[in-house]
């Protein structure tokens, strides 16, 4: 290999070595003094040794951590010491050291949290920051709307003579995870905001199921991630968000690409684990983790998953979901118990319902029996538990399968869900007997 010789044929038919061009003969030049081809401008200049210590990332040491270092023997082989082995221009790290401390400063306004990741972002101009500020970490319901129905406005061609959003302006997104003494970036997005506005609509498409959990005020709501990532956690402490799963979940979001494949585990691995949500601060526990595996299906698994209740759909999970949500709602409507079906058996019966379902029908005959004879509102509840079970005992063809694959536990939860808010004739009260809600959102 070192006696070959590499040309570059000009236009001329005349042939040159490549490392004898002008060109490259300028960037060969930078000699001596620690001086490089800077690899983020390509242009010849000193070397910064230390990188600069960048701030305000959640996790990372509270006097800063560097986004590029060396530390190892290993990594002077070469001879190269520290940042010689990534040579960057002391006036490029000058430069993204002071932007990136100046976004993640506190109060700057243009970083967030989503799940274990500091997020910063910037755009050209304000409004594309004011929407993805707004979009992620909003808490005005009227601008969230707004924004919602501009952005979808955007997407959909609809012209607004009060439109002030430039669909060809660059937006930044950066998100940023602490890796010992250094920074990993979990996940870097150039684009514009029409990109950005596409890709999000598709995320809240892939989302949308009812009762929407993310209603408020008689508005709809854009789902927001760092909520979503909570109700994946143990305690809905953030500190217990499966690693690296919300730069997965933004990347998806940001790009259009597929959901992380853990997304789908996580949920179901929480709903075997809790059986029923924490009662109080929970927000629509239910109707989020239903949404995210509506999503996951739609776009992962190219599945074609109901928004509401659709008794016309005769896919066995579906089936088998709503007719544990029929039960769930003759146990509840009966007598509240200190743990009930959904506790103790949900995990159960999504995974294995051959063995589980015998078990669950004595229980709801058990149940329906108890109902009619208690008479009133208890007998009315029976009648409508008894109409859907026969429904979709109908709808059963075949032996009851043995076990379910993951993303068929997913229909289950969405049937059950689905079967569950659809015996409570307001939205409202469908939230608050799967929660029994005593507070706001996380």
């Amino acid at each position: 290999m070192s006696d070959q010789k590499i040309y570059l044929a000009m236009p001329s038919g005349d042939h040159q070595f490549i490392h004898e061009l002008p060109a490259a003969q300028a960037l060969l030049k930078a000699k001596g003094d620690g001086g490089a081809i800077c690899l983020v401008t390509g242009r010849a200049g000193a070397v910064v040794r230390l990188h600069p210590s960048i701030k305000g990332v959640m996790g990372a040491q509270s006097s800063g951590a560097s986004l590029v270092s060396f530390n190892n023997d290993a990594e002077t082989s070469h001879g190269k010491k520290q940042g010689y082995n990534a040579p960057v221009s002391d006036e490029a790290a000058f430069a993204y050291g002071t932007a990136l401390n100046a976004l993640l400063a506190e109060g700057s306004g243009n970083n967030l949290r989503i799940g274990g990741d500091t997020v910063a972002f910037w755009a050209e101009d304000g409004a594309a920051e004011d929407a993805f500020r707004t979009l992620f970490a909003g808490s005005d319901t009227k601008a969230e709307t707004e924004l919602r129905e501009r952005l979808l406005a955007v997407v959909e061609g609809r012209a607004r003579s009060d439109e002030s959003l430039d669909t060809d302006s660059r937006l930044f997104v950066l998100g940023l995870a602490p890796n010992a003494a250094r920074l990993s970036v979990r996940y870097w997005y150039p684009g514009t905001l029409g990109n950005f506005a596409q890709n999000v609509i598709k995320f809240w498409n892939d989302m949308a199921i009812a009762p929407s959990p993310f209603r408020k005020d008689s508005a709809d709501l854009p789902p927001k991630p760092w909520a979503l990532l909570y109700d994946l956690a143990a305690q809905k402490d953030a500190g217990n968000i499966p690693n690296g799963l919300g730069g997965d979940l933004m990347r998806a979001i940001l790009t259009g690409g597929l959901y992380p494949t853990t997304l789908l585990a996580a949920i179901i691995g929480r709903l075997r684990v809790e059986g029923e949500p924490n009662r109080v601060r929970n927000g629509n526990v239910d109707g989020r983790r239903a949404a995210m595996i509506a999503a996951v299906l739609r776009r992962n698994f190219k599945m074609e998953v109901p928004m509401a209740l659709n008794e016309t759909v005769t896919d066995q999970a579906y089936l088998l979901g709503r007719l544990f949500g029929a039960y769930t709602y003759a146990e509840k409507s009966y007598q509240e118990r200190g743990a009930g079906l959904r506790q103790k058996y949900l995990g159960a019966a999504s995974a294995t319902p051959a063995r589980m379902f015998p078990v669950l029908m004595r229980g709801y005959e058990h149940n329906l029996a108890s109902l009619r004879k208690a008479g009133g509102q208890k007998a009315g509840a029976g009648v409508r538990a008894n109409k859907a079970v026969a429904a979709i005992m109908d709808g059963l063809t075949g032996d009851l399968p043995a076990a379910l694959p993951l993303e068929e536990q997913g229909r289950f939860f969405i049937g059950f869900y689905h079967q569950f808010s659809a015996f409570y004739a307001k939205p409202e009260d469908a939230a608050e007997a799967l929660i029994g809600n005593e507070g706001g959102d996380k």
